[in-house]
């Protein structure tokens, strides 16, 4: 099953002890005429299991999508995704509609505590400065 999803209205974001991830999403295109490779920026999600369904949620777009697993619900959600897509084109309206700020706010808290479990769990104890290397720029 496929769906979009909006805005809960006066119930929590998601059931009590859900364990909710982040994620993000980049679909390629062809196109249809020149054949010219095309990736969309990668999109931001949140996924969670809710009833023994895995569920994504599209935050740029406000699409949410499930499956009998995760490959499922990727495959599910990329098909809406493109619906969209196509759809905006067609139309020649907006592509994006961002989720409301309460779930954007838990992508960031969510990715904020693995950023900082990641750091504490694998940095030597800090002394100085902090240095940063490696670090590409990709262009879109």
């Amino acid at each position: 099953m496929v769906y979009y999803q909006t805005a809960m209205e006066n119930r929590e974001l998601f059931l009590p002890g859900t364990v909710v991830e982040t994620g993000s999403l980049e679909i390629k295109l062809r196109h249809d005429q020149t054949g010219a490779a095309i990736s969309l920026l990668p999109l931001s999600c949140l996924i969670w299991k809710e009833d023994g369904r895995e569920f994504i949620h599209c935050l740029e777009l406000d699409i949410l999508a499930d499956g009998a697993n995760e490959q499922e619900a990727v495959h599910n959600l990329s098909e809406v995704v493109m619906e969209q897509f196509r759809s905006a084109v067609d139309e020649h309206t907006e592509f994006l509609h961002p989720a409301p700020q309460e779930y954007w706010n838990k992508y960031l808290q969510i990715r904020n505590n693995r950023l900082l479990q990641v750091f504490l769990d694998t940095s030597p104890p800090i002394q100085g400065d902090i240095k940063v290397s490696d670090v590409a720029l990709t262009h879109a």
